[in-house]
């Protein structure tokens, strides 16, 4: 971690443009995942992509239903599968891109890496085969992970970063977890417990795991099954 001490934002909010299922009306669900991050600092205001779901149509016509535009200042993508980054280079022209490193390339462990123009953010780098990483946006409160996928189970490819002494306050996005996936369910119990307060599922969960994980929230949240069109403010 960084010796610096950047500025935290004073309120972050979330935004889900694609998913797997819908929580307002008039969007289009997608296999897939994006969401949106406005991070308010002192002087200005950033916004973050976190992937891009399957295409650019659907992204767009989400966004325009939901009021907002794709005008960022930095897209991330979490793994290299087209339902996450599958219209991202259409966007590099205009953005900066962080890419996942490609599948069976990473060979560095796990790690976190601050995003040199973006202080405070860190890019969390996985051991997974597939290269995948996630993000770690400052709050007030402490830390939120923004996972895409889960590819290989979230404690497998997030679980280390809660042995870290950093403050988690909370887990959003791509969990990979079933109902009947009582390992991983098991796990993120165990993190409820130990102050992890907010836990947001998303693409990749199924139904009724998302309503699981919901109940183990002590923070405030608007939705009984989290999806496209579903927000958080901290």
């Amino acid at each position: 971690m960084s010796e610096k001490n950047p500025e935290v934002p004073r309120e972050v909010s979330l935004k889900v443009l694609v998913d797997d299922i819908p929580s307002v009306e008039g969007v289009v669900p997608a296999h897939g995942l994006s969401i949106l991050v406005e991070a308010s600092l002192d002087r200005e205001k950033k916004r973050i992509l976190f992937d891009t779901g399957p295409s650019k149509k659907i992204l767009e016509y989400n966004v325009g239903v939901l009021g907002e535009h794709t005008r960022v200042d930095i897209i991330v993508g979490s793994i290299h599968l087209s339902h996450h980054i599958g219209c991202i280079d259409e966007y590099a022209e205009r953005t900066i891109i962080l890419r996942p490193p490609l599948p069976l390339r990473y060979k560095d462990g796990t790690r976190l890496e601050e995003i040199r123009f973006l202080p405070g953010f860190y890019l969390v780098k996985t051991s997974s085969p597939w290269g995948e990483q996630g993000l770690l946006i400052p709050t007030e409160k402490g830390y939120i992970l923004l996972a895409g996928c889960s590819v290989h189970g979230f404690k497998e490819t997030f679980g280390w970063l809660f042995s870290s002494n950093l403050r988690i306050f909370g887990v959003v996005g791509g969990l990979g977890v079933s109902s009947r996936d009582m390992y991983n369910l098991g796990f993120l119990k165990r993190l409820s417990k130990k102050g992890v307060e907010l836990i947001f599922p998303l693409h990749s969960v199924s139904l009724e795991a998302r309503r699981k994980l919901m109940k183990l929230n002590r923070f405030p949240v608007d939705f009984e099954v989290p999806g496209e069109g579903s927000e958080i403010s901290i």
